[in-house]
């Protein structure tokens, strides 16, 4: 990925923050990214929470479909909780732990953290994409998914990173550089509810923003 790229997917759509934003500074984003994270700067944590907080997580996830609402995203299917919808208190606790352990791991991180669950069902996908934050300008430092889900029993649905997959695991934590393009390719599971797959999933921000977690505000 080249600041060209970067810019001309920023044009599509937002043109006005693309008006603001010099190659200089989407080539300073990118250098000072490689230089802490590398490119695509992949971790993933396996059982990241003890398996109780995991199980309880993942249940809260089943039973409150009623929750989920459609993503709006042309290159996206899936169905999408956000924190300030119900239980922030909950969201913020996911959030407090994916940040421990982002600090633990040496990743640049900051207070400012935006959280969403995230149902994926049979035939979702996220089509190639960046995640550096196009409709504000640039900036996001990091992105993040926690997996949860019961039935290990579907195909497809890795988190795609050109030839760099994951194959996603329960209670699974993966971090990566917002730089990095990447995809979730199509998923095949059950259609009942409960054999979807569910994630955490979300970015630091270098400001806060409309829908950011405060993680030290009381």
């Amino acid at each position: 990925m080249n600041s060209s790229a970067i810019l001309n997917q920023l044009k599509q759509v937002n043109p006005d923050a693309a008006a603001k934003v010099t190659s200089k500074v989407i080539n300073r984003y990118i250098s000072e990214a490689h230089s802490t994270r590398g490119l695509p700067g992949l971790c993933a944590v396996d059982d990241f929470l003890e398996k109780e907080a995991a199980d309880k997580l993942l249940d809260y996830a089943v039973t409150n479909e009623q929750h989920f609402a459609d993503a709006k995203q042309s290159n996206r299917r899936a169905q999408i909780m956000w924190h300030y919808v119900k239980d922030p208190d909950l969201f913020k606790e996911v959030a407090k732990a994916i940040a421990d352990r982002a600090k633990q791991l040496g990743y640049e991180w900051t207070r400012y953290i935006e959280i969403q669950l995230t149902c994926s069902k049979n035939g979702d996908y996220f089509g190639p994409h960046w995640d550096v934050g196009y409709k504000s300008g640039l900036k996001r430092t990091l992105s993040y998914v926690y997996y949860l889900f019961n039935d290990a029993n579907w195909e497809g649905g890795q988190l795609q990173f050109g030839n760099i997959s994951v194959e996603p695991k329960h209670n699974q934590l993966v971090m990566f550089n917002p730089c990095a393009k990447h995809e979730i390719v199509p998923l095949k599971c059950g259609d009942a509810w409960a054999q979807n797959r569910f994630t955490f999933n979300g970015w630091f921000h270098q400001h806060p923003d409309k829908g950011t977690i405060d993680l030290e505000a009381n």
